[in-house]
């Protein structure tokens, strides 16, 4: 009987997350003041009260500062996240992911009728998955070992999908990206129709994957 892929990457990630958590790597490349942010539920709050105006006006400027901190430190995980996967991309689970990324790109610029949105969603999602898993042999996993010695197992988790989601997502536009300039040349009607039947045998062969 064949295993759900969507059990199996998910026992995986939770495996990566937990082996990231006791790894002993000096390979970190953040500050210790960028790590400090990335771990949640930091943001200074204070007790139910009335406020004044300076303390609301000081509190929503460390909650953004906060927030600005964090998405710089994720942009640079997922940056860095990024570059090895590039360098792995003939890896069959990785290769998985760069026709998900194609197919789900081909339909927000052409939006195929027989492409299931369910479907479409959980292509993505298994993706996510094997974009995360690679975290514990990628150059970021120094960096989550220091962050995750104060986050709890969800909260790792969370982590990982924050980077490996910003990952995909690249992944999608960047796509895009090319598919548009290429609407420019050829006009989208030709493109589209062009490009479809190959994309159609993509979207098959992936979601047999899932079933």
């Amino acid at each position: 009987m064949r295993k759900n892929p969507t059990q199996y990457l998910s026992m995986s990630l939770l495996l990566a997350c937990l082996s990231i958590a006791g790894l002993n790597t000096a390979s970190a490349q953040q500050t210790p003041d960028d790590i400090e942010t990335l771990v949640p539920s930091r943001v200074p709050t204070k007790a139910p009260a009335e406020k004044t105006e300076a303390e609301m006006r000081e509190q929503y400027e460390q909650s953004m500062t906060y927030m600005l901190r964090r998405a710089k430190l994720m942009r640079t995980l997922a940056a860095q996240h990024i570059l090895y996967l590039g360098e792995n991309a003939e890896e069959p689970e990785l290769h998985l992911v760069e026709e998900a990324s194609q197919v789900v790109a081909f339909d927000l610029v052409c939006s195929d009728d027989t492409f299931d949105p369910a479907a479409l969603d959980q292509m993505a999602t298994e993706s996510n998955y094997r974009i995360a898993v690679q975290a514990a042999k990628s150059p970021i996993a120094g960096t989550l070992t220091e962050i995750g010695r104060g986050q709890s197992i969800q909260e790792r988790m969370n982590l990982l999908g924050d980077i490996s989601t910003t990952v995909f997502m690249f992944q999608v536009g960047r796509r895009r990206g090319l598919f548009d300039s290429l609407m420019t040349d050829f006009g989208k009607t030709k493109f589209c129709d062009g490009l479809r039947p190959n994309m159609r045998e993509r979207y098959v062969a992936l979601t047999s994957e899932q079933r």
